[in-house]
This record gives C-alpha cells, structure tokens and sequence, in this order.
C-alpha cells in the first residue's frame, strides 16, 4: 500500500515547468516566494509534495506550516512550528527568549562555546513500541506571562518576533532554507 507521499509523487504530472521555477529558486541566491495557487483538482497538492521531495533530494532544510478554516494558527506557534522543523538548535535565543517571558524566575542564558552530550552511549534494551526513552523540552510552550516581571503582552510579542527573525536571518547566510506555508481550503 502506498503512503500519502508516494500517491502524489506518482500523481505528479506535466508541471514541468512550475517544477523548474522552483528548482531555479533553491539553486539561486535571492531569497524568493513562490505562489502556488487554483482551483481544486489542478494539482497542486501532488506539486507540493514534489517540491518537498526535491527538498529532500537536495538536503534542503524545509519547514511546513498548515493551517485552514477548523485549524487556525497565532504566530508565535507559526514560529515555533518554523523553529521545530528547522531544528532548535538553530534558534537557541529564540527558545531562551520566550521562557524567559513564560517561566517565573527563569534566567536568560549565555551560549557556551563547545558541546553537551547527554546520554552518551546509552543503550535502551527490553523496550516496545509505545516505552518512551526520552523526552525532549524545548520550552514550556505555554503563552502565560510570568508573574514576576511586568512586561506587556505587546512588548513580548515584539521582542521575540525581532529576536525569531533575527535568528531566522543568520540561519539564512548559514544554509538555504525553504518555509512553505499552506492553506487547506475545505
């Protein structure tokens, strides 16, 4: 049985040169948008998943944001869903940024020179499907303020969009980056 993927991969058809723009735009140096747009039944779902495909195929670092009518998204999740998919590595003062704003008490951090390994050679034996070995916190994902600390709402929601695009920015010099953003209409 073929997966979602596989079925549009093979569905993909006579979207040549649509294929080649965007091909052109992952080689080229400008930092570009591309529109994809129609009526239902075009293709543009099976264009899609070629495009992500092609990503893959150039080990291109891609982020997908969904959102449609019974799926609404605020933009601080946009830029986390941006932030998860490229890894939070690269936006380490981001993450720090907003549980600075969320957890009481929390202290910014400095970004150390070097590595931490955690679980370094750990094995995991006599598991099944469903143990959990690990868990991984990137921040605490709530949007409550801190009660100790009276900044407003506003002025965190600027702060940690200049830092999210700040960090976005250097991530761009670093390696080509590719954001689709997507609407189901239903």
């Amino acid at each position: 049985m073929k997966t979602e993927m596989e079925r549009r991969l093979a569905e993909f058809v006579d979207r040549k040169a649509e294929m080649q723009r965007f091909c052109d735009m992952l080689d080229g140096e400008d930092k570009l948008i591309m529109l994809i747009s129609g009526d239902s039944g075009l293709g543009k779902s099976s264009l899609f998943a070629r495009m992500v495909h092609e990503c893959g195929l150039r080990s291109r670092k891609k982020a997908e944001v969904v959102w449609s009518d019974t799926r609404p998204h605020d933009y601080m999740a946009v830029m986390r869903k941006i932030r998860d998919d490229f890894g939070p590595d690269l936006f380490k003062p981001f993450t720090d940024l907003i549980n600075y704003f969320t957890v009481p008490q929390y202290n910014l951090k400095i970004d150390l020179q070097g590595s931490v390994r955690v679980g370094e050679g750990l094995q995991v034996k006599d598991s099944t499907v469903g143990d959990v070995a690990g868990v991984v916190i990137k921040d605490s994902m709530f949007v409550v303020p801190r009660y100790d600390m009276a900044v407003p709402e506003a002025e965190r929601l600027v702060q940690l969009t200049e830092r999210f695009l700040d960090v976005f920015a250097t991530a761009l010099t670093k390696e080509p980056l590719v954001v689709f953003l997507i609407r189901w209409k239903r």
